[in-house]
């Protein structure tokens, strides 16, 4: 399961896991990577941004993101690339 995850880098982020009903998706970083909480993200598919995601709990290898926005007709999955925006 999540052990089995590469861990990311804040310049190499990856979803690994979606609960498209609480509207939450786990990232491989976490706070040994820097991640803390309220930081933004967006989810890329190619080179075009998809959904915006917004830290809400941070552990030490992976961390939760609220889903805020998601293009219409977009289902997240685990390996979806993912970027860091400005705060």
């Amino acid at each position: 399961m999540l052990t089995a995850q590469e861990d990311g880098t804040l310049q190499s982020v990856e979803i690994v896991d979606v609960n498209a009903g609480l509207r939450v998706a786990v990232l491989n970083v976490g706070r040994q990577a820097g991640a803390r909480v309220g930081m933004p993200f967006v989810v890329l598919r190619g080179e075009r941004a998809v959904a915006e995601l917004k830290v809400v709990e941070v552990r030490d290898k992976v961390c939760g993101a609220a889903i805020e926005k998601v293009e219409k007709g977009v289902s997240l999955k685990a390996g979806d690339r993912v970027q860091v925006t400005r705060n």
